[in-house]
This record gives structure tokens, C-alpha cells and sequence, in this order.
């Protein structure tokens, strides 16, 4: 064996944690250096000292609050998939983009059905007020229930955000190039039920999803 070979560990050492966080931070481009600071510490306790806690969640939203839409976007992506965080610190993260349809979308088309287990693996009280736990229980045994497809063509990919309509209102038209679906929806797999500011929404297993009609749009 050849000195390079002996010697291979030293030439080449194995990234620690702390690399691999500094790596990750360079996506962000934070300005001022103070931010990038409280997200490393964060990311650390996190990531190294597989920290959860209330305190811990509520930084992290702060943090959250401070970002371009494309880095929050990013940070739910690192803290409950790449790095996943315990319940509490995915939950507030998720909380914040129950009502914006663009992010997870987003996120649906990047990590495609892993976002449902991020749902899934945090407390509803993490993601619902009482009132929207009570009124996800008492929902009927299958909902009616909205989403928007943008796929060309005769694909028809479903994903995870979908409404429900107030009674006597009408659904909302899809975007140009959409389509506006339909479907009945099993209650079990409504995993989370989110007011909203115009109608509710409702986080859906789609895979569930059965009775799909277009009812506007493309191809309609």
C-alpha cells in the first residue's frame, strides 16, 4: 500500500455536520450577517443536538418571517425533508404555508409525496386551531371538494391543496391554461382543514381521491 492509500482519511476528511450546514447557508445569501447567524445556530441545534421545543419553533418562525418567498420556500424544504426537524419546529414552518397555494405547490413538485408524511407526522393542534379540529371531525364521511391542475394535455397529477367552497358560494375559476377539479374526498384523508381567508382549504392524502371531474377549464 502506497502513502496516498495509507494516508487517505487525512487527505480527504469526512464533512462534519457543521460543514454540511455552512454548505447549506450559502444557498440563502442572508443579508445581514446577523440573520445568517441565528439560522446557523438554529440549523445547528437542530440538525447536531436533535433539539425540539416551543422556544425552538417560535425562532425558527421569526426567522421564517425574515426571508424572500423563494428561502421559505427552501427552509421548509431543509427543516421536514433534508434535515427534518422534530414536530414542532415542521409544524409552526407547515402552519405558516397552509393558505398559500404557490408554496406548496412548490413543494408538492419537488419532493412529489414525501410532503404528505411531513403533514402526517405533525400534531394537529400544531396545525389547527380548536375550531378547525373540531370542524375537521365533523366533517361528513366524504367531502366535496376543489383543486386546480395545471398539467398539459390529458395529465391530470393531482396534489396536495384543495378547497371547499362556502355553502352558496362558488368554487374559484381555475388560471388560464388550468383546470378546475372535482372529487369526492374520503374525511380520512383530510389531514389537515385550515380556514383561510376566502374559503377553507383543506391538505389532502390525493391518493385517495377518488370520483375526479373536471369541471372547468382545460379540456373541459
Amino acid at each position: 500500500m502506497d502513502a496516498t492509500e495509507e494516508n487517505s482519511d487525512e487527505l480527504y476528511p469526512e464533512e462534519t455536520v457543521l460543514d454540511e450546514v455552512d454548505a447549506v447557508i450559502e444557498l440563502f445569501d442572508l443579508r445581514p450577517k446577523r440573520l445568517r447567524e441565528e439560522l446557523r445556530r438554529h440549523l445547528v441545534r437542530i440538525v447536531e443536538e436533535d433539539e425540539d421545543d416551543a422556544a425552538l419553533a417560535e425562532a425558527m418562525r421569526a426567522i421564517y418571517g425574515k426571508l424572500s418567498e423563494r428561502n421559505q420556500v427552501r427552509l421548509i424544504d431543509l427543516s421536514c425533508g433534508y434535515w427534518p426537524a422534530g414536530p414542532l419546529v415542521c409544524g409552526v414552518l407547515l402552519h405558516e404555508i397552509l393558505g398559500d397555494r404557490g408554496k406548496i405547490d412548490q413543494l408538492f413538485k419537488h419532493v412529489g409525496d414525501d410532503i404528505l408524511r411531513w403533514f402526517r407526522r405533525v400534531p394537529p393542534d400544531a396545525l389547527m386551531s380548536a375550531e378547525e379540529r373540531r370542524t375537521q371531525g365533523a366533517l361528513p364521511a366524504v367531502v366535496e371538494a376543489y383543486h386546480v391542475t395545471n398539467e398539459p394535455g390529458s395529465r391530470l397529477i393531482l396534489g396536495p391543496y384543495w378547497t371547499r367552497p362556502l355553502a352558496g358560494k362558488d368554487p374559484a375559476p381555475p388560471p388560464a391554461g388550468g383546470r378546475l377539479i372535482r372529487a369526492q374526498v374520503p374525511r380520512a384523508s383530510v389531514l389537515v382543514y385550515h380556514t383561510g381567508e376566502e374559503e377553507p382549504v383543506l391538505i389532502v392524502d390525493f391518493r385517495r381521491v377518488d370520483a375526479v371531474e373536471i369541471v372547468a377549464g382545460n379540456g373541459k
